[in-house]
């Protein structure tokens, strides 16, 4: 299991050194680890350096290196011009793949998230609202062309939170939310470039400018996780700080440590990830008619 790297703040450079990722700022080195031990690394601010051969070395070792915005969303990813043995073979099968058969995948997508948000409220004894997402869940068509995603939302913040919640609000949940989504979304794009697929070819976002929409696809099981972790997140640090901390970061970095079960056996987050990814490109070559999803339960602690 390899490291998710937070650079923040202005000042660093980040460079090649004996064979690492070194980062150095004034001079002193703060940072120097082996590129077989990071994950992904995340930058936050202005007046960073990056050198070409830090760059380069990252694409090699397929590690997504994401820039946040003010707000910690990711506003650029530098993900590796895919070397992938049988790249060829998997842009195909993305480009082949009809629309019949993505709307199958999406709506089994849906179906898994909004069972994923109905378990979480179950966890808080949310009996009521559990009942009526999972009734969703079982109504789902292909291409969730009756919205069910949306309906689910709607009673699931509802209900989840004793407060009106409003998604991209400037507020510091949403700020937790945003680098949590950050961190899984890094996770997800390299398994995706890993596997020799195109982030671009998507199953269902589908903005022309934006070039991670499948990783967008994918990330959506794992939102109500993120949920949890910023729940608790906010439980163990004051409710009222007006920025994430360091020591916030922290706490949502361990997200991708979170053990998860895929083929009824625990497994390593970055794990269970790659056989998610292996499981979509087996329905896309008709290998296999189901997804299978990664499972994760919400009884646990930081």
């Amino acid at each position: 299991m390899g490291h998710i790297i937070d650079i923040d703040g202005e000042g660093f450079f980040l460079s090649i050194k004996n064979c690492c990722l070194t980062a150095t700022k004034e001079n002193n080195k703060i940072l120097s680890i082996h590129p077989n031990d990071v994950d992904s690394i995340i930058c936050h601010g202005n007046a960073q350096v990056l050198s070409s051969a830090f760059i380069s070395t990252c694409a090699e070792y397929y590690i997504p290196i994401i820039f946040c915005d003010k707000q910690h969303l990711p506003i650029s990813i530098s993900l590796p011009y895919n070397q992938h043995t049988k790249t060829y073979e998997r842009y195909s099968s993305q480009i082949r793949v009809t629309e019949p058969c993505k709307k199958q995948i999406w709506q089994s997508i849906i179906k898994e998230k909004i069972k994923n948000q109905a378990n979480h409220l179950k966890f808080y004894n949310k009996i009521e609202a559990y009942n009526s997402l999972i009734r969703l869940s079982e109504n789902v068509k292909s291409g969730d062309s009756s919205n069910c995603e949306a309906q689910a939302a709607k009673i699931y913040f509802q209900s989840l939170f004793d407060f009106p919640f409003k998604r991209h609000n400037d507020d510091i949940y949403n700020g937790i939310l945003n680098y949590l989504y950050t961190i899984i979304r890094s996770c997800i794009a390299r398994q995706v470039v890993g596997a020799g697929l195109n982030p671009f070819f998507s199953i269902f976002h589908s903005n022309k400018n934006n070039s991670f929409a499948l990783i967008d696809d994918l990330i959506e099981i794992f939102r109500p996780l993120a949920d949890r972790y910023a729940i608790l997140i906010l439980e163990k640090f004051d409710e009222t700080v007006g920025t994430i901390t360091p020591a916030i970061k922290k706490e949502c970095i361990s997200v991708s440590k979170h053990a998860l079960d895929f083929l009824t056996q625990e497994q390593e987050f970055s794990v269970a990830i790659k056989g998610f990814i292996y499981s979509y490109i087996s329905v896309l070559n008709k290998t296999s008619k189901k997804i299978i999803f990664p499972k994760y339960n919400y009884d646990f602690t930081l």
